[in-house]
């Protein structure tokens, strides 16, 4: 809709700023996550459960299961 153009039918202009900054903050942050989701060095994100929760697979396989959830 950003970028059709057609956002303007459903949002005030004066809101428009607020919506395109956001669009860029979440998918830096949706970036950033499958970064984080592809590293192989997990230091740092253990929950001390005796459970292992990382994903097994090619860095590959890892964006495309990210990138089909987001």
């Amino acid at each position: 809709m950003i970028i059709s153009g057609s956002i303007r039918l459903y949002i005030a202009p004066t809101m428009l700023p607020f919506v395109y900054v956001a669009t860029v903050v979440l998918f830096l942050l949706g970036i950033l996550q499958v970064l984080r989701s592809t590293q192989k060095d997990m230091e740092g994100f253990f929950c001390d459960c005796g459970e292992d929760h990382s994903m097994n697979g090619s860095p590959l396989t890892k964006i495309v299961i990210y990138s089909i959830i987001y």
